[in-house]
């Protein structure tokens, strides 16, 4: 059962600290470079105004409906007498802007080619939100058409029980769907369907996905040659504006992890990509290209990749740019990056502007493919290398070692490598921005350590009861739980079950193994307080 975090940070107190990096005491850092080089972490930092809690000031007064299972269409929407799905979401009630429509918990659908459309008119200062009632467990059994505006789904499950993968996606649909404008996904689980999410242009500007988690997706499409594989974590098309990927765990599926952009007509502009992890996606980690049009502000912060060392298969782990067609800007700042042995694992091909500051790069090969694209700047700065080949760096089709990379880039002097892989434990902490007492821990254990000490007190506040689930079995037994005293938690990193995709799989088999102990991403939740489910609204 899934539980549910306080319900008082719905009401307007969210949590507004980006990213804290802890480190158990007596830690070595990673192969003795300072900290001062490891990615200025962001401590406790300021938000901009994109994650503040002003953004939900309407809740407090918001009208409440309730659906359920066997919820039926003229019941009148209330917690005794619930509404059916299908009407609640597609336009056949009175539901104004700025209501929230709580699911009870059950199953709703029958998997296969099941599609509840959303139908609902939200405002960009009042959107309409679809969330998992407290304390209880909320699944949509098939997929969800994104329609109408401005609709926020917020916090349940949806999967695909049917274990057929041979078959487009007709048969099984997409989890999320989108087309409307100003959809956003918050802490949505979405797995086992023929692709997690997409994004298509017509959303237009503040498209978001936060705090979701994805695996198992996709299908063996009979209609492409030779059965190709199809779907991942999401795919997206943005032209004008700001799309935001942020604080999405996705990992296991058919094809890459996050894709934005097209092999075809499709613009891959103003995507901000932060504080996402991803691993063990057969193709690609972060894949970021347009074919025809050229990518523009594209920022990739705070990101975090894993490949284990010895694992066939995949394409790379961060490949932005496509064709030929010359890129305009992109920045990378403080993600870590763990490569797998590609040739292309973190490729940046025809930018004409290029920021790489505070990064750590760590894989067995190349670690750095760049070309140029028209004339512009290249800043780099304070990154820190590990492992490589012998010459782990390619700058416009020419590989070098380290102080050949400095000499042909006339940058990245402030930066070190270091050959060998890291030493010591990497905690990394983010708080959820739209949940308190919510968040995810990334832990890189180089040491092997049988368990991990995490700082999180920028989740938690004292007495607060919590439990901190595996990201890679979710719905299983969580790996620790207690009240915070405003210590240090301690994380075993023992882990050895996963969430196995349902239906056959092969080509992904080798991925059903878990990643620990050397890495491991875990989800922190808050139980909900008495006064909150005392609320008379719920």
């Amino acid at each position: 059962m899934i539980k549910a975090t306080t319900i008082r940070a719905f009401w307007g107190i969210l949590a507004v600290s980006i990213l804290s990096v802890t480190s158990p005491a007596g830690a070595k850092p990673d192969a003795a470079i300072s900290q001062a080089a490891v990615g200025r972490p962001q401590e406790n930092k300021t938000p901009d105004p994109l994650w503040v809690a002003e953004r939900v000031p309407w809740i407090a007064g918001s009208k409440h409906f309730f659906v359920a299972p066997d919820g039926k269409e003229d019941n009148a929407g209330t917690k005794e007498a619930p509404w059916d799905l299908v009407s609640a979401l597609n336009g056949r009630h009175d539901v104004p802007a700025g209501s929230v429509i709580w699911l009870r918990g059950g199953t709703y659908g029958k998997g296969g080619n099941t599609v509840f459309t959303i139908d609902l008119k939200g405002t960009q200062k009042q959107p309409i939100i679809v969330r998992q009632y407290p304390t209880e467990h909320a699944t949509i059994n098939g997929g969800i058409k994104g329609r109408g505006a401005w609709t926020w789904l917020w916090g349940f499950e949806i999967k695909n029980s049917d274990p057929n993968r041979k078959l487009t996606r007709k048969g099984k649909p997409r989890g999320v769907d989108v087309v409307a404008r100003g959809l956003k996904c918050i802490n949505l689980i979405i797995h086992d369907t023929s692709g997690a999410t997409t994004q298509w242009k017509s959303i237009g500007d503040q498209g978001e996905l936060h705090g979701c988690i994805f695996w198992g997706n996709g299908v063996y499409d009979p209609t492409f040659a030779r059965g190709a594989r199809r779907g991942g974590g999401t795919y997206a098309q943005n032209k004008d504006g700001t799309r935001y990927f942020t604080d999405v765990i996705s990992f296991r599926n058919f094809a890459s992890g996050l894709y934005a952009g097209s092999s075809g007509q499709a613009h891959a502009n103003g995507f901000h990509v932060e504080g996402n992890v991803l691993f063990d996606n057969y193709e690609w980690g972060f894949l970021i290209t347009s074919k025809k049009y050229p990518i523009e502000r594209l920022k990739l912060i705070s990101n975090f990749t894993y490949w284990k060392r010895g694992t066939k298969g995949g394409k790379g782990s961060v490949m932005c740019g496509y064709s030929d067609i010359p890129n305009r800007d992109v920045e990378l700042r403080d993600n870590y990056f763990v490569l797998g042995p590609h040739s292309r694992s973190f490729l940046l091909k025809k930018f004409s502007s290029i920021v790489l500051t505070g990064n750590t790069v760590i894989g067995p090969g190349l670690l750095l493919d760049v070309t140029r694209g028209e004339e512009g700047k290249f800043e780099a700065a304070d990154n820190r290398y590990f492992e490589g080949s012998a010459t782990p760096f390619r700058y416009e089709k020419k590989d070098y070692d380290f102080a050949g990379w400095l000499s042909a880039t006339s940058t990245d002097n402030t930066s070190k490598h270091v050959p060998s892989y890291p030493k010591g434990v990497r905690v990394f902490v983010r708080p959820n921005k739209y949940e308190r007492g919510r968040g995810h821990i990334i832990v890189y254990n180089w040491d092997k350590k049988s368990s991990v000490q995490a700082d999180v007190s920028s989740v938690l506040t004292k007495g607060a009861k919590y439990e901190i689930r595996d990201a890679q079995n979710y719905f299983g037994k969580p790996v620790c739980k207690g009240t915070f005293d405003g210590r240090p938690v301690k994380i075993p990193m023992n882990q050895t079950r996963i969430a196995r995709p349902i239906g056959q799989c092969p080509h992904i088999e080798q991925y059903f193994r878990h990643t620990a102990p050397e890495f491991g991403v875990f989800v922190i939740i808050t139980e909900p307080t008495a006064g909150d489910l005392a609320d008379k609204a719920l």
